[in-house]
């Protein structure tokens, strides 16, 4: 069974068309930080060697490795420290390797490696570091794990732990870069809530009632509006950030809406809902102008990204990414991605896909040639929001074809070159 939501969807009556048309190893191992902490700057380090997540020894462990694994998360590296844990956790999963760093590497890899003192290691307590919180790291993916929030370096793929402990099924993600702001909706505390870049204390934006299933959200940050899709409720809402009083934009003829974007240029709304008759419409901030965009071959048009004036989404049921244009001409079939996409966000040449098929993200180029696994393996994952500082541009290379057809399938530390037939317009 796979719970999308509040509700389950049993997978095994979904057909599955897997064709595999070659496989080449990922080459070389690559490490992966991961920072446990109270604040997403601070906290116990743990490394992933490709393969698997291990604690780290604090043999040989000092402020050169330190900034280097800060600079790994998105951080400068400058004024990184390192130190032991104070909670007195010892450990037996442990790198077998120490790192030699002169702390002017940009990762791990670049490293020199020596064995570990196993006496000095057999009842190490974990290795802790701290990163300069200024600037903040400006090119991330936030990444909801249901019950904790991460924040992903878009290079090295690692890891820091924002926010977790009393979060219960955090769904759809975003950013307020004004305020370095994370905002997100909880489906099961049926809140919209924020905090810090790195963590610290939540503040709820809006309490929902209990039937309330906020699976989408999208932000204005010039109005300074955040506005949501409640299937539960069967209403799209906006929020002022400033003020925090809540307005219902849209409440009638919605079914189950989910995925939200915005025009913040033309004040446009675009939503999806997969309800009894899945469709995609738009309106103005206002709710006024409502129209309704594609409404014929789709199941559960799980996401939506606006580019310009085109909109592109990923359909979990019938398993392909398409676009069309926000008057509803020119619709085109880019991918089929035979999976269950739940989430995905477009930077450059690659789609960054959250599916529920796979323990870590799949990376798609745009134009359709090459598939791979990226990061490291992870629990489930549903939203993801991608954050660079003076680019909110994507590049949609792949909008220049008819059609592509890709038939995908992946298996861990393996990548795809696909084959692919497309007619140019």
């Amino acid at each position: 069974m796979y719970c999308r939501r509040k509700n389950c969807i049993n997978m095994a009556a979904v057909k599955w068309t897997i064709v595999l048309y070659g496989l080449l190893s990922l080459a070389g191992a690559e490490y992966y930080v991961f920072m446990n902490g109270d604040k997403a700057n601070q906290g116990n380090v743990e490394i992933n060697n490709g393969t698997a997540w291990y604690n780290l020894c604090t043999d040989g462990w000092d402020d050169t490795d330190a900034a280097v694994m800060c600079r790994m998360l998105g951080y400068t590296g400058d004024g990184a420290n390192a130190s032991v844990s104070d909670d007195g956790v010892t450990f037996s999963s442990q790198l077998q390797d120490k790192f030699d760093c002169d702390g002017t590497e940009s990762s791990l890899q670049d490293c020199q490696t020596s064995s570990n003192n196993a006496n000095a290691c057999e009842n190490s307590t974990r290795s802790h570091m701290a990163c300069s919180d200024d600037p903040v790291p400006n090119d991330f993916f936030l990444v909801s794990l249901a019950t904790a929030i991460a924040r992903m370096d878009r290079k090295t793929g690692s890891l820091s732990l924002v926010q977790s402990g009393t979060l219960e099924r955090v769904i759809a993600i975003t950013y307020d870069s004004v305020r370095n702001n994370i905002i997100w909706t909880d489906i099961n505390l049926n809140q919209i809530a924020l905090c810090g870049i790195n963590g610290g204390d939540i503040t709820v934006l809006h309490q929902a009632g209990n039937a309330s299933v906020m699976d989408g959200i999208a932000i204005d940050e010039g109005s300074r509006q955040v506005f949501y899709t409640d299937t539960g409720y069967d209403e799209i809402g906006m929020i002022n950030l400033d003020t925090l009083v809540k307005t219902i934009v849209i409440n009638t003829d919605l079914d189950e809406p989910r995925a939200i974007a915005l025009d913040t240029t033309t004040r446009e709304i675009f939503w999806t809902d997969w309800g009894a008759n899945p469709r995609i419409e738009k309106s103005n901030y206002d709710g006024s102008g409502r129209t309704i965009i594609v409404s014929t071959g789709l199941g559960w048009p799980n996401a939506i990204v606006l580019n310009g004036d085109v909109l592109i989404w990923c359909d979990a049921q019938t398993d392909v990414f398409e676009s069309v244009h926000t008057n509803g001409t020119g619709r085109v079939e880019l991918i089929s991605f035979n999976n269950h996409c739940f989430d995905f966000a477009i930077y450059e040449e690659y789609i960054y896909v959250n599916d529920w098929v796979y323990s870590k993200m799949v990376r798609v180029q745009t134009n359709g040639s090459v598939a791979e696994l990226f990061g490291p393996s992870l629990s489930r994952r549903y939203g993801i929001f991608h954050y660079i500082k003076g680019n909110i541009s994507y590049i949609y290379e792949f909008l220049s074809v008819k059609s592509v057809i890709v038939i995908l399938y992946l298996l861990p530390n393996f990548k795809i070159y696909i084959f692919i037939y497309w007619a140019l317009k």
